[in-house]
Protein backbone atom coordinates (compact mmCIF):
# COMPACT_ATOMS: atom_id res chain seq x y z
CA UNK A 1 0.00 0.00 0.00
CA UNK A 2 1.29 3.46 -0.92
CA UNK A 3 1.77 6.02 1.78
CA UNK A 4 -0.52 9.08 1.81
CA UNK A 5 2.55 11.29 1.24
CA UNK A 6 3.34 9.51 -2.03
CA UNK A 7 -0.25 9.80 -3.21
CA UNK A 8 -0.29 13.55 -2.49
CA UNK A 9 3.06 14.00 -4.25
CA UNK A 10 1.91 12.11 -7.33
CA UNK A 11 -1.34 14.08 -7.38
CA UNK A 12 0.56 17.36 -7.15
CA UNK A 13 2.90 16.34 -9.99
CA UNK A 14 -0.05 15.35 -12.18
CA UNK A 15 -1.77 18.66 -11.48
CA UNK A 16 1.41 20.58 -12.26
CA UNK A 17 1.88 18.73 -15.55
CA UNK A 18 -1.73 19.33 -16.55
CA UNK A 19 -1.43 23.02 -15.70
CA UNK A 20 1.74 23.45 -17.75
CA UNK A 21 0.15 21.60 -20.65
CA UNK A 22 -2.81 24.01 -20.57
CA UNK A 23 -0.42 26.95 -20.40
CA UNK A 24 1.50 25.76 -23.46
CA UNK A 25 -1.71 25.16 -25.42
CA UNK A 26 -3.02 28.62 -24.53
CA UNK A 27 0.19 30.54 -25.13
CA UNK A 28 1.81 28.74 -28.08
CA UNK A 29 -0.53 30.28 -30.65
CA UNK A 30 -0.10 33.73 -29.10
CA UNK A 31 3.67 33.46 -29.20
CA UNK A 32 3.37 31.97 -32.69
CA UNK A 33 1.58 35.13 -33.86
CA UNK A 34 4.51 37.21 -32.64
CA UNK A 35 7.28 34.98 -34.02
CA UNK A 36 5.84 33.35 -37.15
CA UNK A 37 6.90 34.70 -40.53
CA UNK A 38 3.25 34.48 -41.58
CA UNK A 39 0.03 34.57 -39.57
CA UNK A 40 -0.98 31.35 -41.31
CA UNK A 41 1.81 29.57 -39.38
CA UNK A 42 0.86 30.89 -35.94
CA UNK A 43 -0.72 27.62 -34.78
CA UNK A 44 2.09 25.37 -36.02
CA UNK A 45 3.64 25.16 -32.51
CA UNK A 46 0.34 23.96 -31.02
CA UNK A 47 0.02 21.37 -33.77
CA UNK A 48 3.64 20.29 -33.24
CA UNK A 49 2.91 19.71 -29.56
CA UNK A 50 0.03 17.36 -30.27
CA UNK A 51 1.81 15.54 -33.10
CA UNK A 52 4.90 15.00 -30.96
CA UNK A 53 2.78 13.77 -28.08
CA UNK A 54 1.13 11.18 -30.31
CA UNK A 55 4.41 10.20 -31.95
CA UNK A 56 6.18 9.72 -28.61
CA UNK A 57 3.71 7.38 -26.92
CA UNK A 58 4.73 4.13 -28.63
CA UNK A 59 8.52 4.69 -28.38
CA UNK A 60 8.08 5.83 -24.77
CA UNK A 61 6.20 2.70 -23.82
CA UNK A 62 8.78 0.52 -25.59
CA UNK A 63 11.58 2.34 -23.78
CA UNK A 64 9.82 1.90 -20.44
CA UNK A 65 9.20 -1.76 -21.18
CA UNK A 66 12.90 -2.28 -21.81
CA UNK A 67 14.49 -0.05 -19.16
CA UNK A 68 11.72 0.45 -16.60
CA UNK A 69 9.24 3.19 -15.85
CA UNK A 70 11.57 5.20 -13.65
CA UNK A 71 14.19 5.48 -16.38
CA UNK A 72 11.52 6.26 -18.96
CA UNK A 73 10.02 9.02 -16.86
CA UNK A 74 13.46 10.52 -16.26
CA UNK A 75 14.12 10.54 -20.00
CA UNK A 76 10.72 12.14 -20.59
CA UNK A 77 11.50 14.77 -17.96
CA UNK A 78 14.84 15.53 -19.63
CA UNK A 79 13.02 15.99 -22.95
CA UNK A 80 10.56 18.33 -21.22
CA UNK A 81 13.39 20.39 -19.71
CA UNK A 82 15.07 20.59 -23.11
CA UNK A 83 11.78 21.77 -24.59
CA UNK A 84 11.37 24.47 -21.95
CA UNK A 85 14.92 25.68 -22.58
CA UNK A 86 14.37 25.72 -26.35
CA UNK A 87 11.11 27.64 -25.94
CA UNK A 88 12.74 30.24 -23.72
CA UNK A 89 15.75 30.56 -26.03
CA UNK A 90 13.51 30.76 -29.09
CA UNK A 91 11.36 33.50 -27.56
CA UNK A 92 14.41 35.41 -26.33
CA UNK A 93 16.06 35.30 -29.77
CA UNK A 94 12.74 35.62 -31.64
CA UNK A 95 13.21 32.30 -33.44
CA UNK A 96 9.98 30.68 -34.56
CA UNK A 97 11.74 27.43 -35.47
CA UNK A 98 13.40 27.01 -32.07
CA UNK A 99 10.17 27.85 -30.29
CA UNK A 100 8.31 25.26 -32.37
CA UNK A 101 10.98 22.63 -31.65
CA UNK A 102 10.73 23.42 -27.95
CA UNK A 103 6.96 23.04 -27.97
CA UNK A 104 7.36 19.75 -29.86
CA UNK A 105 9.77 18.53 -27.15
CA UNK A 106 7.19 19.47 -24.57
CA UNK A 107 4.63 17.45 -26.53
CA UNK A 108 6.99 14.46 -26.48
CA UNK A 109 7.32 14.95 -22.72
CA UNK A 110 3.53 14.68 -22.48
CA UNK A 111 3.74 11.44 -24.47
CA UNK A 112 5.89 9.94 -21.74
Amino acid sequence: MRSPRTIWLLSFCQALMTTTNSLVVASSALVGVLLAPSLALATVPAAAQHLASMAATVPASALMNRYGRKTGFWIGTAIGLLGAALCAYGIWHQSFVLFTLGVACFGAFNGF
